[in-house]
């Protein structure tokens, strides 16, 4: 970090920067603790398109075991099972968009 930032003033920012960058970065702690946000989020429509096709499996005992009602059911069910985030705008838009100021 040093080499990066040898053309930088020695001001209490850079300081306090170099400081955060090498605590994260030595003791971060196991990576099972970290959590990066989402590098690669679920396209908005194919998440609906998923919702959709689930909800109507779920409505319908008959479209479960059929494609591609059965691959949305087990897409949700896997992304929960691992403790992903699963969101739907139009259900959980309060919860999403709950600290966003007031137009």
């Amino acid at each position: 970090m040093t080499e990066l930032s040898a053309s930088w003033r020695d001001t209490p920012t850079r300081a306090a920067i170099v400081d955060f960058v090498e605590r994260v970065t030595t003791e971060g702690g196991p990576e099972q603790r970290r959590h990066p946000p989402c590098e690669k989020p679920m396209p908005i429509e194919l998440g609906f398109i998923l919702g959709r096709l689930a909800e109507m499996a779920e409505a319908d005992d008959s479209l479960r075991a059929k494609q591609p009602w059965k691959a949305a059911r087990t897409s949700l069910e896997t992304a929960a099972a691992r403790g992903w985030t699963v969101v739907s705008i139009k259900n959980d838009w309060d919860t999403v968009f709950a600290d966003a100021p007031a137009a």
